[in-house]
């Protein structure tokens, strides 16, 4: 990862070469941006309808004043919409609009919309031009960076996928001010996140700064925004497609997805679930002696003071584990963690003793 300019973040891996935008107001000057990069004028906006309604003059606008011709599609809001029949709609779409090999797939939305668009992007005449513009923090942080894309399977979310990275990313912050506040919370379980697995500093500011967090502080948004896409960078260009380190940003999230296909993606949002995970995450870590009580008592506490829950209810255990089983990082059917040494250090494909999870699940439950 390079800062080439104060507004973007370098990713350079051998199959990935794109630069994050990250700023107030970068939307409008993007478009140019991608004429330069890009030989096609032909652009699809994929959206839900209210982001459309609120935001689309200005993204269509911009790539228009670019020199592109636009289409939107609008996608049904919610991680139920995230499923072959709803890329499959969209390939009808860009195959009536005349969509080929050079038109480019931009994905402006949340982490539902990227892994949608990105998903079409790669599959779609065996790929075409994609670029992520997330409007939700938790898209800005993670699901945009990275090149993971897919969709979900009645037995397990994201089961179908690929690696495909965007062209480029255009992360503005300026995108957050009509941002519902659960969204909000979602997108800041996930910098928590980056904080625990690889940057002290960034845990300890969010410690320092929770209520100037909860309010929005521009200033300090924008720092916790740049140093969470640095982790992400980091991780991504060490390990680009998941065979070693890069699990470990998988961390809260094998317990959270389990969460989220229990309960059919309607009683937890994401950010919830993967904030429960980490902190079941946290305290399994203690039951195993990796890591002391202290550490797991700041996670509890940042999470709870974030407004973040930390435990689940009126779940089955039994149901919970079975799911957790069709894991994509379980090997043979076996559960593989990401367990907490201390705050900054993880370790990655752990395995657990089911009584050993059943304890904890039953106990927190």
């Amino acid at each position: 990862m390079s800062m080439s300019s104060p507004h973007q973040i370098a990713v350079r891996t051998p199959t990935e070469n794109y630069d994050i935008h990250v700023g107030q107001d970068v939307l409008v000057p993007f478009g140019q941006h991608l004429a330069e990069l890009l030989p096609g004028r032909k652009a699809f906006v994929v959206s839900h309808p209210t982001l459309l309604d609120l935001y689309g003059p200005t993204v269509t606008g911009a790539l228009q004043q670019a020199g592109f011709t636009t289409e939107t599609y609008a996608v049904p809001e919610g991680e139920t919409s995230k499923n072959l029949q709803t890329a499959a709609d969209l390939y009808t779409h860009l195959a009536t609009c005349g969509a080929d090999r050079r038109s480019v797939l931009c994905a402006f939305g949340g982490g539902v919309v990227g892994d949608l668009t990105g998903f079409a992007a790669a599959t779609y005449m065996r790929g075409i031009p994609f670029v992520q513009i997330p409007t939700t923090l938790l898209a800005m942080v993670d699901s945009s960076i990275g090149g993971k894309t897919g969709v979900n399977h009645e037995l397990g979310k994201n089961m179908i996928g690929s690696f495909y990275p965007p062209r480029a990313v255009c992360t503005d912050i300026a995108l957050l001010r009509s941002l519902p506040e659960r969204e909000y919370l979602c997108g800041l379980s996930e910098i928590v996140k980056a904080g625990v697995i690889d940057d002290t500093e960034l845990f300890t500011l969010m410690e320092r700064e929770t209520e100037a967090i909860r309010q929005r502080d521009e200033a300090v948004l924008t720092t916790l925004i740049e140093r969470a896409i640095a982790v992400k960078v980091r991780v991504v260009e060490e390990d680009p497609t998941e065979q070693g380190v890069r699990a470990i940003l998988n961390f809260g999230h094998t317990i959270g997805h389990a969460l989220e296909a229990v309960t059919a993606y309607e009683q937890y949002s994401h950010g919830e679930a993967v904030a429960i995970g980490m902190a079941l995450v946290a305290k399994l870590s203690e039951m195993l002696g990796l890591c002391e009580p202290e550490a797991r008592n700041r996670l509890f506490s940042l999470l709870e003071g974030l407004g973040l829950p930390v435990a689940y209810a009126d779940i089955d255990t039994q149901r919970l584990i079975e799911v957790m089983a069709h894991d994509k990082k379980a090997i043979d059917g076996v559960v593989q963690f990401i367990l907490m040494r201390d705050i900054g250090s993880v370790v990655y494909r752990q395995q657990v003793p089911t009584d050993v999870l059943e304890s904890l699940l039953v106990e927190y439950a």
